[in-house]
């Protein structure tokens, strides 16, 4: 548990009701202990102990008298600590992480929960809204855990319960895909390395292949049969399912925007995010996936340019709405096909659809939003020029007039 200076007032209160449902959830037979940590760290206890009504009252009444009084966030040397210790048989480590803030050297602790995951998961929950989403995020996939981030004046409840059910049930671990696609000199897959699958969670994985060019450009075999085989372990016993699909060749247009479908730019933001993760300083990768599938990077941004060129654009920024292709959209997700998957409990294409039309819908929204503040911001120009020209008399009936307005 965080208790840095940063943590006082309402995020060391947040924590400790967080800690109470934590405690509380804990099943009979567990091992247990709490470490607050700042610019150093403190044990409740020397050692992790059982969790018994003794136990449990001692950590209910630190959680409801947690204080945020150590300093600077040093999170490092608490995770080092818990790590060195040995895992005791029958109990597998979970490691709960509630801070509000970042840390000054980040990759090192995500490095350390991912050097020692094998023996040790870990979770994450970002308090308030300054919690570093990098770290938070970080710690729980290198960890094989979750995040959850909890804002002010949200309930905890909901999502401290989520977390523990899911740290108490038994993941889907070592999830990898084999590739089998006929003609394909190779198939990028991205992400490179698939998270722990946890009940009613999902993932979405691409695999890009690369054809030979005179495969791509030949007029044979204009559909590919393919397969991938979906390899898995739950507990010790490992699974292989094999999901069949195909592909139709679409020969390349000179118009390369054309040949990019939604899905393709979808594939490229999660290679560039994989890059952004592996490696921030490969600028050079981060460009030319960014150019190669027209999705900005940290590295590249969209330009306008006038179509004469001659004159430079001088004034106001106007807004221009451009309608979304809903219709193309929702034909790229019925097109997609995949057939023998029967894990699948509902039709890719429905799905699809349905998270494409939640995307349009979220725009609508954020649109709607755009124009109610432009109205806010107009009607509070006109109340500020209504008060600077009559400060007297009938001032106050031209600021309800303004407010009418």
């Amino acid at each position: 548990v965080d208790r840095s200076g940063s943590m006082g007032g309402a995020y060391i209160k947040a924590a400790g009701e967080a800690l109470l449902l934590f405690l509380r959830s804990i099943p009979p037979g567990c091992l247990f202990n709490v470490i607050g940590f700042g610019s150093r760290f403190i044990r409740l206890f020397d050692k992790s102990v059982p969790y018994d009504q003794t136990s449990l009252e001692k950590a209910t009444a630190h959680a409801s008298s947690l204080r945020a009084d150590l300093g600077g966030t040093e999170l490092l040397a608490p995770l080092k600590s818990i790590v060195s210790e040995p895992v005791q048989e029958g109990h597998p480590r979970q490691v709960f992480v509630l801070t509000d803030g970042s840390v000054s050297n980040t990759d090192e602790v995500i490095s350390i929960v991912s050097r020692f995951s094998n023996s040790t998961r870990c979770f994450a929950v970002g308090i308030g809204s300054g919690a570093s989403t990098h770290l938070v995020n970080g710690i729980a996939k290198a960890g094989n855990g979750t995040a959850e981030f909890v804002l002010e004046n949200e309930r905890l409840q909901t999502k401290v319960m989520r977390m523990m059910k899911q740290a108490l049930q038994a993941s889907v671990h070592d999830v990898r895909l084999e590739w089998k696609i006929p003609s394909a000199a190779d198939v990028k897959q991205t992400p490179e390395v698939l998270p722990p699958i946890f009940a009613g969670s999902r993932i979405v994985v691409y695999g890009i292949p690369t054809f030979h060019e005179d495969t791509e450009n030949s007029d044979s075999d204009k559909t590919v049969n393919c397969q991938a085989t979906l390899v898995y372990r739950q507990g010790q016993d490992a699974t292989r399912q094999v999901i069949a699909f195909s592909l139709e060749k679409t020969p390349r247009t000179e118009d390369k925007e054309a040949d990019l479908l939604p899905l393709h730019r979808l594939a490229g933001k999660q290679v560039l995010r994989d890059l952004t993760n592996k490696n921030p300083q490969d600028k050079l990768n981060l460009v030319g996936v960014s150019l190669e599938t027209g999705v900005v990077c940290k590295e590249t941004a969209f330009v306008a340019v006038g179509e004469d060129g001659t004159e430079a654009v001088i004034g106001a920024v106007e807004k221009q709405t451009i309608a979304v292709a809903t219709q193309q959209l929702r034909m790229c997700a019925l097109s997609y096909n995949v057939s023998s998957a029967p894990l699948q409990r509902y039709s890719a294409q429905t799905m699809m659809a349905s998270n494409i039309d939640q995307v349009l819908t979220r725009g609508e929204r954020l649109d709607l939003l755009c124009d109610q503040s432009e109205d806010l911001a107009s009607n509070a120009m006109m109340f500020s020029k209504s008060a600077s020209v009559h400060r007297q008399g009938r001032a106050s009936q031209k600021i309800g007039s303004a407010l009418s307005a």
